[in-house]
């Protein structure tokens, strides 16, 4: 909620919050700075160490943008898979939020992993790497007020 908070307050309207963190997270704010909505998938870190995990012979891959899609080795298959995965995902999540807010919505992203994915995603996406803060200060500045 501290991230639509400030969202709202930076964008001065509709918003999408895109949150690279231990999941990602789509976080909608309407018009009115109401919380709409959002959805959650785990995070790409989340699913390397799945893979590791869960698998007999997968080892623990760094989550980060391959050279190419198609790798040379289990690392680069596993980096390529996660990143562009990760990066399909998120578009096409992305895609359908904002066909369902409507036109003028800004979006935001913030979380560890949102500079990496941000240059990719093809859409006009303000970094907000303190978002998070940012709502903690609004919501502790409101409260004294009351």
């Amino acid at each position: 909620m501290l991230n639509a908070l400030a969202a709202f307050e930076l964008a001065q309207g509709r918003a999408v919050v895109l949150d690279f963190g231990t999941a990602t997270t789509f976080d909608c704010i309407s018009e009115k700075g109401d919380y709409l909505g959002g959805a959650i998938v785990p995070g790409p870190h989340l699913a390397a160490r799945m893979l590791h995990e869960h698998t007999a012979q997968l080892p623990l891959a760094q989550v980060r943008r391959p050279r190419r899609v198609i790798g040379k080795n289990t690392d680069e298959c596993i980096q390529a898979g996660i990143y562009f995965g990760y990066l399909g995902m998120i578009e096409k999540v992305l895609a359908l939020t904002l066909r369902e807010m409507g036109a003028n919505v800004s979006i935001m992203a913030t979380g560890g992993l949102a500079v990496l994915f941000k240059k990719d995603l093809g859409r006009s996406i303000r970094h907000v790497p303190d978002l998070t803060l940012q709502g903690l200060r609004i919501a502790s500045e409101r409260m004294r007020l009351c």
